[in-house]
């Protein structure tokens, strides 16, 4: 063996080893990255503020805070005269027209139905009503089965109106302030969330943006581009079906149970309309059969129905309520195509329903 042969070269040796640095290097700069892109999505978020979280009011919001909206239409028209009539509900009893009741009763209504409302909203609405100075002798109350949802956590735009929050009982409001702004940012960075702001950045481009959605002076809702498509007879009732099944779907997914909280609010409510000498009329509100039939194979939702059933059984007596269960349209013949989506109803088929609660009403 030759005395200057260089060193052997093993093949651990020989093989590709980057500085260490190179590594940190680029973990650094994907770090920079992805904090610079997170950054700018939520500055995106509150520049287009689509459901109303952040003050920005730069864009059109594309969720409707009917809460803030209904509070302050409900003191204008309270104002003008004595409101003997109040319709409680989620947007599925937004339809019902307060002016077909006053000249089907003579009495004066308002429409305070409040999207995806449950039990606390209908509780804390009554005590704005009453507190306000008016006092109804009606009562109408469209439960949704969702209303008594066990996940028992209040929706923002609620606890974003405090005219209604503060409403409600010390002992049930409880402290949702140190818990909401979690909820809102792991919202924010949703996937539902960012196809929110999609839609408001879409509707922001549109010369003439069709107005989704508008209420009159007593609460009544009305669809402008929807129902304009069906008086023009371009309306794609099957295609507005298909896209509430997935909405829906998530809803029963997550409903394991009725709420023993929830089912505590309205019995507080029944309770003191009981007391203050009111006429309750309390239904359940029907889903598009296909609805029906989509979520019935997917979720637990005919075990809560039939559990809102018999809670509402008892409830009929204790509080002296009338009860008509109309989660099944079949129940009041309502036509198939008197609906704009798999969950809300046309002005045809909320008045064959609005028919069958004055029957119950006057029977009541």
């Amino acid at each position: 063996m030759e005395a200057n042969a260089p060193p052997a070269i093993s093949e651990q040796d020989a093989s590709p080893n980057p500085p260490a640095h190179l590594g940190s290097s680029f973990a650094a700069a994907f770090g920079i990255v992805l904090l610079g892109l997170t950054l700018c999505y939520f500055l995106l978020a509150i520049v287009c503020n689509p459901r109303l979280y952040f003050p920005t009011r730069f864009l059109a919001p594309v969720v409707l805070d009917s809460r803030n909206t209904k509070a302050h239409l409900f003191s204008s028209y309270a104002s003008q005269g004595p409101v003997d009539g109040i319709i409680l509900g989620s947007s599925r009893s937004m339809k019902l027209q307060p002016s077909y009741l006053n000249a089907t009763l003579g009495k004066r209504f308002f429409n305070f139905a409040v999207d995806s409302a449950h039990a606390e909203d209908y509780l804390a609405i009554y005590n704005f009503v009453r507190s306000s100075g008016s006092r109804p002798s009606i009562l109408l109350i469209g439960l949704d089965v969702e209303a008594l949802h066990g996940d028992d956590s209040f929706d923002d735009r609620l606890l974003n109106t405090p005219e209604l929050l503060s409403h409600l009982p010390v002992d049930v409001t409880e402290s949702p302030a140190i818990l909401r702004p979690l909820r809102r940012l792991k919202e924010v960075f949703s996937i539902q969330y960012t196809l929110d702001i999609l839609r408001s950045l879409q509707h922001a481009t549109q010369t003439h943006p069709a107005l989704q959605t508008s209420f009159d002076p007593d609460g009544y809702l009305h669809y402008p581009a929807w129902e304009s498509e069906k008086q023009s007879g371009r309306f794609a009732l099957e295609t507005h079906i298909r896209a509430s099944c997935p909405e829906y779907l998530r809803r029963f997914q997550t409903m394991r149970s009725i709420s023993p909280k929830r089912k505590q609010y309205l019995e507080i409510l029944l309770a003191q309309a009981s007391k203050d000498g009111v006429a309750t009329i309390l239904w359940i509100s029907p889903i598009h059969p296909d609805v029906v039939q989509y979520i019935t194979s997917k979720t637990e939702y005919l075990a809560r129905l039939l559990e809102v059933r018999r809670f509402l059984m008892l409830l009929a007596p204790r509080y002296r309520i009338a009860v008509r269960d109309f989660s099944d349209p079949a129940y009041f013949n309502a036509l198939p195509a008197g609906w704009y989506d798999g969950g809300h109803m046309d002005e045809v088929n909320t008045k064959l329903m609005t028919d069958g609660l004055l029957i119950s009403l006057d029977a009541h």
